[in-house]
């Protein structure tokens, strides 16, 4: 791993017709991480396969990932490393962005993909974090995570008072073979470079409103085409219970309505879900995964 980049780290330590709307529960039961509210016990992974998939020999264990709100993800493995991308807070001295504090929660890395307020409050995360905000890669027991920097997307719209690029990390998180990317908020051209150096990815968390704040929707299609997922989480965008009137940012209602036309749609109410490979054997063409912000529900975070 890259210590040079990484502070705070301690040397101890059935297939559907695209378009067609689907929903997560009783109806068609599929992941197996449970939701927090009342309690704090342990997630329990349990295999849920139909009779044509019992010839499916991938593992289910796998990494749990919440959404927590906004562009936040907290990650749970199974080897009980937890990775926090992207706390946030309100600006200092501008219009508040959330209505809801950032919780202080205990994790062994914490990310910011770029220094912007809604994106760098590592500040509330406890337990001596390794803390990347710099190129670099880190593996803690079956996590791993790395760095890849890249340009922030206000450059890209020239939307920058000055001449330089911003860095935004694009962040990859690796546990038990299945990859998930956290694009931050980068520019929609990605080099060919980082590109390469993401490599395969699995999910893909990418910010999504109806406002356009940060990519068209033409934008994200190019995205979905350069980087090629089985799953989009959409991240990023207005969430009642947690982003204020004054946040200039949308729903995404309008843009779930255009990508419905080339994706599966799983709607959701819970925050979180078991990343396993046997899950991702399941996925067959894009799906899209709104899951419900933990932070906007009251649900316990893992």
């Amino acid at each position: 791993m890259a210590l040079a980049d990484i502070q705070g780290i301690s040397s101890k330590t059935p297939r559907l017709t695209p378009g067609r709307q689907r929903v997560f529960g009783p109806v068609e039961p599929r992941y197996h991480a449970r939701t927090l509210a009342d309690s704090n016990e342990t997630i329990r992974q349990s295999p849920h396969r139909t009779e044509s998939q019992k010839g499916i020999e991938s593992s289910t264990l796998g990494m749990v990932v919440q959404y927590l709100g906004h562009a936040a993800l907290f990650f749970s493995s199974p080897g009980r490393v937890r990775v926090v991308i992207d706390p946030f807070q309100n600006p200092r001295g501008g219009p508040r962005w959330f209505t809801k504090r950032f919780p202080v929660l205990k994790a062994q890395v914490v990310v910011s993909t770029h220094d912007h307020f809604d994106h760098n409050a590592i500040k509330f995360i406890s337990g001596l974090p390794a803390i990347l905000k710099k190129r670099g890669s880190l593996k803690l027991n079956d996590v791993e995570v790395r760095l890849t920097p890249e340009i922030h997307s206000e450059y890209l719209h020239k939307k920058a008072s000055s001449g330089t690029q911003m860095v935004n990390n694009l962040v990859m998180v690796e546990s038990h073979g299945v990859r998930t990317c956290h694009l931050g908020d980068n520019r929609a051209d990605i080099s060919s470079g980082a590109l390469n150096e993401l490599g395969r990815i699995d999910v893909l968390a990418m910010p999504v409103d109806d406002s356009e704040h940060i990519f068209t929707f033409a934008e994200v299609d190019q995205l979905i085409d350069m980087i090629s997922p089985k799953v989009v989480l959409p991240i990023h965008y207005f969430q009642e219970g947690i982003t204020a009137n004054t946040a200039d940012l949308g729903g995404i209602t309008r843009w779930l309505k255009h990508i419905k036309e080339r994706a599966e749609i799983r709607y959701s109410d819970t925050s979180q879900i078991v990343l396993s490979p046997a899950e991702m054997e399941r996925v067959e063409g894009l799906e899209i995964w709104p899951l419900a912000p933990a932070l906007a529900t009251g649900r316990a975070v893992i």
